[in-house]
């Protein structure tokens, strides 16, 4: 606890009222964390720097240099490339002698994948760089013009007063190689997941417009058996039964197939009912069928290469032994959320996760008005839907997580919905593996409970994990 020596300071002369003066005594944790965070952007943009804003563009960069105070100095072009670059930091080094500026900061916004370029050639040569959020640049345009005045130079220019005004991330390029490899992984992974859904669902579709009775000859769609007579649906319309039975097994020697499901889908095929079903685009949706089912073996395929490639990597985080604790959870999953999010031990706090993941609360609260507080969806968007993922698997197998769900959505006041109390669930997931990456530790279903009704933070004897699983 830091407290104000009201002896050293004379309350007369500052203008404030008492009781917020009183309030200054204790300073929060909150209070505390801004004021270190405060000081590493003084640190990291002095106020003798010289500012050298960079809007980046595909062919040619525009820039623009001011100090502190936000007074330009000057304003240029180069190209997209390592001349232009290195002709702008000679330039920029000329300026900051001439004017007696002690450091040089360069400022710009993460613009697709431009902005890889040019950092890795800051930090190859040693010069400070900060990013500044796209969204951040939108709103001080609409602050600053009142209207959407959009160019270059001016692009610029609102990215140098946002710097001025230190209102930057520290996002950097990765130290090693490791956590890029498994970031680019990780985004692999999860498009070639969704791109795996997306032809089951293509594949159902077909399937039901022809035979919506499927499901009494296949309960999977998916199945090896299935995929091989789909894939072949053709033959099965044009010859007899033993002719296709013998093409079906000389094109998928190594598979197992059963014949009775065969057999039913012969006759599915070939007599199902013309008055339920839609007949007519048999032959229409044979090649259809055929390039879905394709598709999906080269996605099953990839997907298996790229769950190796990130269990390889996962490995050599040294996180493994203890995010693998936590159970009903496969250890593809944990690599995919480190591989977005990086190194854990560079975020200060646990919550920075769920910020960085756009599942913090956004508070809207007026006066005595208190509305609906939903997240924010400021983030990585990727990591929200795995840490959802995430809570959805526990709060369906892990019986601490299902306590908890409970919990969330029985509570007397404002009880959650379904998918906001999984969306809480993914928050929690994300601050366990913030705690067992910082402190090294396991997973521990008595910590885990606490917050529930089985076991609180004012009681946290009460109850144990036994109670809750039986």
């Amino acid at each position: 606890m830091v407290q104000v020596d009201r002896r050293k300071e004379n309350i007369h002369d500052i203008s404030m009222d008492r009781k917020v003066y009183e309030s200054l005594h204790v300073l929060t944790r909150g209070f505390l964390r801004a004021q270190q965070k405060h000081k590493k952007l003084l640190e990291w943009i002095p106020d003798d720097a010289l500012i050298v804003a960079i809007d980046l563009g595909k062919n040619q960069h525009s820039v623009w240099m001011s100090d502190i105070e936000k007074k330009p100095l000057y304003y240029m072009k180069v190209k997209n490339s390592f001349e232009g670059m290195t002709r702008l930091c000679q330039i920029a080094q000329q300026i900051q002698q001439e004017n007696g500026f002690g450091h040089l900061v360069f400022a710009m916004e993460p613009t697709a994948h431009f902005w890889y370029h040019v950092t890795n050639y800051l930090e190859r040569y040693g010069f400070r760089y900060v990013l500044v959020h796209t969204t951040s640049v939108s709103r001080e345009r609409e602050s600053t013009y009142f209207r959407a005045l959009k160019s270059d130079y001016r692009d610029a220019q609102l990215i140098a007063h946002l710097c001025a005004d230190r209102k930057v991330t520290f996002t950097q390029l990765p130290s090693e190689s490791l956590w890029a490899d498994l970031n680019a992984a990780a985004k692999e992974y999860i498009l070639l997941t969704r791109l795996l859904t997306g032809e089951r669902v293509r594949l159902q579709a077909f399937v039901e417009r022809l035979y919506p009775n499927y499901k009494d000859v296949f309960s999977d769609l998916t199945g090896v058996t299935a995929m091989s007579c789909f894939s072949a649906m053709a033959e099965a319309l044009q010859c007899s039964y033993q002719d296709f039975e013998m093409a079906l097994y000389s094109r998928h020697k190594h598979r197992r197939l059963k014949k009775p499901l065969i057999w039913e889908f012969y006759q599915m095929v070939r007599y199902s009912d013309s008055d339920w079903g839609a007949p007519v685009f048999q032959e229409a949706l044979c090649m259809p069928i055929e390039h879905t089912i394709e598709r999906h073996q080269l996605l099953q395929a990839q997907i298996e290469k790229c769950e190796q490639r990130l269990l390889h990597l996962y490995e050599k985080t040294g996180y493994a032994a203890y995010l693998n604790t936590i159970p009903h959870l496969r250890p593809v999953i944990h690599a995919v959320v480190l591989g977005l999010i990086g190194d854990p031990v560079f975020y200060d706090r646990s919550r920075c996760l769920t910020r960085f993941a756009g599942m913090d609360i956004k508070e809207n609260q007026s006066g005595r008005y208190q509305g609906e507080t939903p997240i924010s969806h400021r983030g990585n968007p990727l990591l929200r839907y795995m840490a959802y993922v995430a809570g959805f698997v526990l709060k369906t197998h892990d019986p601490v997580f299902a306590q908890r769900y409970h919990d969330l959505t029985h509570r007397r006041r404002r009880p959650l919905k379904k998918n906001q109390a999984i969306v809480a669930l993914g928050c929690k997931y994300l601050r366990i593996v913030w705690t067992l990456c910082h402190e090294k530790t396991v997973y521990d279903k008595e910590k885990a409970l606490y917050g529930t009704q089985v076991k609180n933070k004012t009681n946290p004897k009460a109850g144990s994990v036994a109670e809750v699983e039986a």
